[in-house]
């Protein structure tokens, strides 16, 4: 059997492999009706994982810099105040 020429996305948010192998395999198997379901279950899973992901990325990074700025801000201050003092 002859391999099917890659679609090139006609849209950025296009996956290319994920639309491939849907089509590619599950259209023998399922109408386009079904086909069509099975796209909007997968693309809703993983909008729902990415937010998830997303935020929790988000709450990792705020707690992150909620403990280092302060630091890094001091840190930043004293050498500098250090180095504008004036020499008696």
């Amino acid at each position: 059997m002859a391999r099917k020429k890659r679609r090139v996305a006609a849209n950025k948010r296009d996956i290319p492999l994920l639309t491939d192998a849907v089509t590619d395999s599950a259209a023998e198997l399922l109408d386009e009706q079904q086909l069509g379901e099975l796209r909007a279950e997968l693309s809703a899973q993983i909008h729902a994982l990415t937010d998830e992901l997303m935020g929790a990325a988000t709450e990792q990074l705020s707690d992150l810099l909620h403990q280092e700025l302060p630091v890094l801000i001091e840190s930043i201050l004293r050498e500098k105040l250090a180095g504008a003092r004036k020499p008696e």
